[in-house]
């Protein structure tokens, strides 16, 4: 199936959870806010959460650095 992330199309399997998805793309979890279809998820939905398709998925990271 197909969903959008910050605004690229991308492919993903079906029943893949948020979480799934953020720990395939590597990303920590504790770096990460997550908008689904232009609503914030809080982090104890990411588990319970499957992509459907279509969904519009924007991520934002925290990085740190100097």
């Amino acid at each position: 199936m197909k969903i959008w992330v910050n605004g690229e199309l991308v492919d993903v399997a079906l029943q893949t959870t948020v979480l799934q998805w953020l720990n395939e793309q590597k990303v920590v979890p504790e770096s990460a806010i997550i908008e689904l279809n232009e609503a914030i998820l809080s982090q104890d939905r990411w588990e319970s959460t499957v992509l459907q398709n279509g969904d519009r998925l924007e991520l934002f990271l925290f990085v740190g650095g100097g």
